[in-house]
Order: structure tokens, then sequence, then C-alpha cells
């Protein structure tokens, strides 16, 4: 399976894979699970020649809806300018997952958010403050 895509800017992705829940697991109250095997490759090629290769053993249980199971594997992805991109899943072996409920595959920005976005502002707020105390002190030095 492959697409192409248009990214605005680089930055970190994470592969969604999103599957109809099964009337066992609609029941459950929580739907936290282990780890599911799989054998997928994904293969992403885009701007300036650039190419990227990952092989996907396994997929966790990040979250749900009532009616889908969301699964991702560990690893983020990093493309690193916009522009046109293509992206080409296979799946390398049997899959019970994929086979018996069918799958969305998307792929999905990662934005910083709580300590990631936390820290660079704070760190630029401090720098602008020290900035400007560097810039008051010349200013007074040079009044005397």
């Amino acid at each position: 399976m492959g697409d192409w895509f248009t990214l605005p800017g680089g930055g970190s992705f994470a592969i969604e894979v999103v599957t109809p829940a099964s009337d066992d697991e609609k029941a459950l109250l929580h739907r936290e699970q282990p780890p599911v095997p799989c054998n997928l490759t994904v293969v992403i090629t885009g701007p300036s020649g650039f190419r990227l290769q990952r092989s996907i053993n396994r997929l966790r249980n990040g979250g749900w809806t009532r009616d889908t199971t969301i699964y991702f594997p560990e690893e983020l992805l990093e493309l690193p300018s916009g522009g046109q991109y293509t992206i080409s899943i296979s799946n390398r072996g049997p899959d019970s997952l994929f086979g018996d409920r069918g799958a969305l595959i998307q792929l999905a920005r990662v934005e910083p958010s709580g300590h990631e976005l936390l820290y660079p502002i704070t760190a630029g707020i401090a720098y602008l403050c020290f900035a400007f105390a560097i810039a008051i002190t010349l200013f007074v030095k040079s009044r005397r």
C-alpha cells in the first residue's frame, strides 16, 4: 500500500494503526493490552533524496474510542523538511489484527507539549531577561 503527501515543514510523526474494535474489546472497561506482534515495513521518500526505511515488529495499544482501537509502534519517525513525500507500507507476514478486521493507517504529527514545550518557552524567556538586564546595565553605565 502506498500514497503521497505534502508537508509544510518537517517534524516528528507517529504511525497510527486504527482498527475496528472487536465485540470483546468493546466490552472491556479499559483496553490496555500487551503489544501486538506484526511484521510491517515502512518506506518514506522525500525531497533531496531523503529515504527512511523502518521495520515494525510490534504495535502497542495507544488509545481507543467506542468503536476503534488505535495502535502505535514504539518509534517516532523524523521527517527533515517540508515538501512532497511518498509512503509505502507493506505487511510481510500473516497478521490477524489487520486480516480479520482491516485497518486505517495514518501518519500523525507529534507536537511538543507539556515538559517538551515548557522547557523551550522558559529557556527563551530566560535569555530575553538576560539580554534585557545586559541592555539596562549598559544603558545605566553609559549615562554616568
